[in-house]
């Protein structure tokens, strides 16, 4: 037994325009929800950093690069030895207290519940 479904051309045009704003409707909402990813790991990573004079912390932002990708980092020097640790662990830093990638564990964990909010919409 088979199933046979025939459309004209007016109904076909219509379901590609339908797919076709589908698509990019899909697509706005998952940046909507890379962005608010990028932004809740800057948050995350702003709570965990050790503070001594704020420096570290003030400089931890979120960046767009592309469709689809953020980049979250800090430019200040030192960030990556608070986060990885000095080369040798004897520095006045001493061992790693990371930040970045704990701040982006949070917030992917959360990613499904951005998603699902966006879609709910």
């Amino acid at each position: 037994m088979g199933v046979s479904v025939k459309i004209n051309a007016s109904d076909q045009r219509k379901l590609v325009k339908d797919i076709k704003n589908f698509s990019l409707n899909v697509g706005v909402k998952v940046e909507r929800v890379v962005e608010d990813i990028a932004l809740y790991t800057v948050q995350q990573a702003s709570n965990m950093v050790p503070v001594d004079k704020g420096i570290l912390k003030g400089s931890i932002r979120a960046e767009k690069k592309g469709k689809y990708t953020w980049e979250v980092a800090t430019n200040s020097g030192y960030g990556l030895y608070i986060e990885f640790g000095e080369p040798t662990g004897t520095g006045p830093n001493g061992g790693p207290r990371p930040f970045l990638r704990p701040g982006f564990e949070r917030a992917k964990a959360k990613a499904f519940a951005y998603l699902k909010r966006e879609f709910k919409k």
